[in-house]
C-alpha cells in the first residue's frame, strides 16, 4: 500500500488529493490550549484522526474535518468559557494535559 499511512486506530488514508486540510499538532494545541506533547499523545493512542507521511516519523499530519468548529471559532469558544470562568470567579480550569 504504498503512499498510504495508517492511525494508530488503523484507518488508512492516502495524503492530498481529497482538498483536506491538514493541521499540524502545533495547530491543535493552540485551538484547544493543550500542549504538542499531548496532541502527539492522541495522536498516537489514536484519540484523534492523524497521518503520519510515509518517510516522516514524527511528523503528524491531523484532518481539520473531524473538528465541528473551525479553529478560529473554537479559539473563540475557549476564551468565551474562560471569560465566564473568570467572572464567576473559577479561574483557570484545571487542565490536567497542561
Amino acid at each position: 500500500m504504498e503512499g498510504m499511512t495508517r492511525t494508530p486506530a488503523g484507518r488508512a488514508r492516502r495524503p492530498g488529493g481529497s482538498g483536506e486540510r491538514y493541521l499540524t499538532p502545533r495547530d491543535v494545541a493552540e485551538m484547544l490550549d493543550v500542549t504538542e506533547q499531548a496532541v502527539r499523545a492522541w495522536c498516537e493512542r489514536g484519540l484523534i484522526d492523524a497521518i503520519q507521511p510515509a518517510g516522516h516519523k514524527g511528523v503528524w499530519r491531523i484532518p481539520a474535518s473531524q473538528f465541528a468548529v473551525s479553529p478560529e471559532q473554537l479559539r473563540d469558544i475557549v476564551e468565551k468559557i474562560r471569560a465566564i470562568n473568570r467572572r464567576l470567579g473559577y479561574g483557570e480550569t484545571d487542565d490536567h494535559e497542561r
